[in-house]
């Protein structure tokens, strides 16, 4: 079992520690995940996508028995906002990253 010097402490300490038990100074990098800023990004216009179709929906309610168009295409934005906010979720868990 090699020794290795700790930088902190100038201590010898097994090169397959992950710290140094006298001072606790990390002796490998440290790996932390993260999530993508794109999928961040996807997950935010997904939401937008779909605020912005919740508000075409109730903007379409008082004309409904008249024109059932403008439900229909709230509806479909909404279910594209969805599909992107769930494929943005997918793809960062996915990723790990």
């Amino acid at each position: 079992m090699p020794l290795t010097i700790c930088p902190d402490c100038e201590r010898e300490v097994s090169d397959r520690a992950p710290s140094c038990p006298h001072c606790g100074c990390p002796m490998a990098a440290q790996v932390t995940e993260r999530t993508a800023k794109r999928h961040k990004a996807m997950q935010l216009v997904g939401g937008l996508v779909m605020c912005v179709a919740t508000v075409m929906f109730i903007a379409a309610l008082p004309h409904a028995e008249e024109d059932t168009t403008r439900l229909g295409v709230s509806m479909i934005v909404g279910l594209v906002g969805l599909l992107i906010y769930a494929g943005a979720r997918f793809a960062a868990w996915w990723h790990h990253g």
